[in-house]
């Protein structure tokens, strides 16, 4: 195998682009050749930096697949909760109305608050002078 087509071969497994059959047979070829082997390492360094150095750029179009994939999957997730949260939500919404309290507590309210309307104010009267009115 030349060199070229070793180079060539390591690039496309690199990046995904190997078929499988070849990655196998380049496999095979890089268990019998220790010195492949080392340009094989070298290349996993060179293809893993550059790759680093895309989608640190923020301008680079792998940076912004990267970013939209993320904000695609913040949006699934918050829309799978949403769709979750929907339900529970009306049916709190729609539960009935606490009966409104007609029993007060023995000792414990003190004061009430009455409307005079001669005075056309209001007063704050104790309960036990409002029970004998």
């Amino acid at each position: 195998m030349t060199r070229e087509h070793l180079e060539e071969l390591l690039i496309d497994r690199e990046l995904g682009a190997l078929p499988p059959a070849v990655g196998a047979l380049l496999e095979t070829y890089l268990r019998l050749d220790p010195a492949a082997q080392a340009e094989a390492e070298r290349w996993r360094e060179a293809t893993r930096a550059v790759k680093l150095a895309v989608l640190a750029h923020p301008f680079s179009p792998a940076a912004r697949r990267a970013r939209a994939g993320a904000c695609r999957a913040v949006v699934a997730v918050t829309a799978m909760l949403l769709a979750a949260a929907i339900p529970f939500a009306a049916q709190w919404f729609n539960r009935p109305a606490a009966p409104p309290c007609s029993a007060r507590p023995a000792g414990w309210i003190r004061y009430s608050v009455a409307y005079d309307p001669g005075r056309r104010a209001f007063e704050v009267i104790p309960n036990e002078t409002r029970a004998s009115q």
